[in-house]
């Protein structure tokens, strides 16, 4: 009856240890999957967040055309394919200091560009995303 007995203890030993082993898998693959989604959301604003600087970065080479064409540019709105961007400018001279910014406010950029208006050109004097 002992031996019996003593079967009986391993078979519910190697059960336990089968259920921690099993316990154990589960853990480490729904931490993996919550880390890979977490990555995944990172990964989405990273391209998100670039393709509005590019977006961005459009709408400012496009108020430097209109500073080009038109002297008394004021800023506004620019409608491009992407979507909508805000354009600011204040003068000093023949100095233009424009910032370029989303509407949107999810991934908002930035970007402020000095630039001088000469009688053939334009001298950028400064370019950077703040």
């Amino acid at each position: 009856m002992k031996n019996h007995v003593h079967h009986s203890e391993k078979g519910v030993v190697a059960i336990l240890v089968v259920l921690m082993i099993a316990a154990a898998g589960i853990l480490l693959a729904t931490t993996m999957s919550l880390g890979g989604i977490g990555g995944a959301q990172s990964s989405v604003s990273l391209v998100q967040g670039e393709q509005t600087l590019d977006f961005v970065e459009g709408c400012a080479e496009d108020a430097l055309l209109n500073v080009w064409q038109n002297a008394n540019y004021a800023g506004g709105n620019i409608a491009r394919p992407e979507g909508t961007c805000t354009v600011g400018v204040s003068t000093s001279t023949n100095v233009y200091t424009l910032t370029v910014g989303t509407i949107a406010a999810s991934y908002a950029r930035t970007i402020k560009v000095v630039v001088t208006r000469g009688a053939t050109n334009l001298i950028l004097s400064s370019w950077q995303e703040i």
